[in-house]
């Protein structure tokens, strides 16, 4: 929230094209918000490059491997299989979360952006 503040008139420009829409929550209630179309080959070019940046600063290497973004903080609103899409998003990010459990979160500012990233080795 703190760069939407200081820059306000770049979440508007993001957040002119909205619609209103209504959720329902884990326990039926009712949740009011705003739903924006969001370009998803650009918000995926700029995370991937945020994951080169932070894995090169933590480990002093190029990552080589293949990348694919998936999060579970967009959820599709459009598709007529957006129930079952967002529901499959849900559930892995709450894996991925389990899994990140014990691992600190880094981050200069943790007020402003955090990470938590950890190697995985394959046996060979």
């Amino acid at each position: 929230m703190r760069s939407v503040n200081r820059t306000s008139h770049v979440f508007s420009e993001f957040a002119k094209k909205n619609i209103q829409v209504t959720l329902a929550g884990n326990h039926g209630e009712l949740i009011h918000a705003a739903g924006i179309e969001v370009d998803r080959a650009c918000f995926d070019s700029a995370i991937e490059h945020i994951y080169h940046a932070l894995h090169y600063h933590k480990f002093r290497e190029k990552f080589t491997g293949n990348i694919q973004i998936i999060t579970n903080g967009l959820i599709d609103i459009s598709s007529q299989d957006c129930i079952d899409i967002n529901k499959k998003l849900h559930d892995f990010g709450f894996f991925v979360d389990k899994i990140l459990t014990d691992v600190e979160p880094e981050g200069n500012n943790p007020e402003v952006f955090t990470s938590k990233i950890f190697k995985a080795y394959k046996p060979h």
